[in-house]
């Protein structure tokens, strides 16, 4: 079953995953309602560490 996979941040589509069905992913695919998982895009990533003041390899930036 594939899930299509968005930014939890600003929504942007991360293209889609396969995954093991599960009892309520195929009730959502039988009323007719995209199954989506959410995950953070590169840029959201990125801004979200510097808001908080964090360098890509850890710990702060100071």
């Amino acid at each position: 079953m594939l899930y299509e996979i968005k930014c939890s941040w600003c929504g942007q589509s991360m293209g889609t995953k396969e995954c093991e069905p599960t009892e309520f992913t195929l009730k959502l695919k039988k009323m007719g309602l995209p199954i989506i998982s959410h995950g953070i895009c590169p840029k959201c990533r990125e801004k979200a560490l510097e808001d908080a003041n964090i360098s890509r390899e850890g710990g702060n930036h100071e």
